[in-house]
């Protein structure tokens, strides 16, 4: 079976190559990368271009920058593999993930398959690092609430049936902050059978430059990206009802849409105040009308529940 690598590249000129090089000496052959250059300004989209010219798996999209979303909608729109597996640009993957993610994929017949992977830094080479294994569930809430627990919602080092990924894809571009969260919500909705290795075969690379530290350095810009998301989790948690999702998982997606509410946006007077209409509706949806999740706060923290009435007592 065909796999199709999708890799986001925005301005990661110094570990683009290791990456690629990962694809390239990969014990598994059927596959294709898809370089998603998102609008670089350095010399990523070239490196792009010359791996293409070094091997026909390689294949290059050069566009405007528009975000991960964006590169990853793209890049699995012009995809031609069963599977879809996603790897960050300045990450790296084992020289035989591939082959023990087909492997375990055949033997259960599993629509997703997810490895274990290792948290490395820019001075640590691919023996050290802080490893992290998912357990084997059973079913997709399972796995839901395994990650809400531990809050690990990324999206790559999975492999994916495509028509999976096709149907839980968001088509919201402006989604900068939570997409993985996002995905994994509607992944669930139509997930039957979930595998995970006990191997590492990926590593994720943790380095100060990335779009992720960038953001937690500009609060105001990272609290108005946060609005996207919890608006994309309010339409999912209507879906979730619907369809008689476990009530635990309902409880979870709706403290987690107060916690970000109210801890990462409402603060930022700036924000709030040019999406206060939106933003109100939002709080009294699953906060001030909502009086299992007023318990749950202030049982957990009462300083956080008087905080969170104060915090919205002077915009009314």
């Amino acid at each position: 079976m065909k796999i199709s690598i999708i890799v986001p590249v925005y301005n990661i000129e110094n570990y683009l190559s290791k990456c690629i090089e990962s694809l390239l000496s990969q014990t598994y052959a059927n596959w294709e990368a898809i370089l998603v250059d998102d609008g670089s300004s350095d010399n990523s989209g070239t490196i792009c271009d010359k791996y293409s010219n070094l091997d026909s798996r390689i294949k290059v999209i050069h566009k405007e920058n528009e975000g991960v979303v964006s590169a990853r909608i793209d890049g699995v729109k012009s995809s031609e593999g069963e599977f879809i597996y996603f790897l960050d640009g300045d990450d790296y993957i084992a020289p035989n993930a591939l082959s023990l993610l087909v492997t375990k994929q055949r033997e259960c017949d599993a629509d997703i398959v997810i490895g274990g992977f290792r948290t490395v830094t820019d001075d640590l080479d691919c023996k050290n690092g802080d490893d992290f294994i998912f357990p084997h569930f059973t079913n997709s809430y399972d796995l839901l609430q395994f990650r809400f627990k531990t809050s690990v919602w990324a999206v790559w080092n999975i492999l994916f049936k495509k028509n999976i990924l096709l149907n839980s894809l968001t088509q919201n571009r402006e989604l900068v902050i939570g997409e993985d969260l996002v995905l994994n919500l509607k992944i669930s909705l139509i997930t039957k059978q979930i595998a995970s290795l006990q191997d590492i075969t990926y590593f994720y690379l943790v380095r100060e430059s990335s779009a992720t530290q960038v953001t937690q350095n500009n609060l105001t810009l990272r609290a108005s990206r946060y609005i996207p998301m919890i608006e994309e989790m309010d339409k999912l948690l209507n879906v979730y009802k619907e369809q008689n999702i476990p009530n635990s998982i309902i409880k979870l997606m709706e403290f987690k849409i107060v916690n970000i509410l109210c801890k990462e946006i409402i603060p930022y007077e700036e924000v709030f105040k040019k999406n206060k209409e939106k933003l109100l509706l939002l709080y009294k949806k699953y906060f001030s009308k909502n009086f299992g999740i007023q318990i749950k706060v202030f049982k957990r923290s009462p300083r956080r529940y008087f905080r969170y009435w104060s915090i919205i007592k002077k915009f009314k």
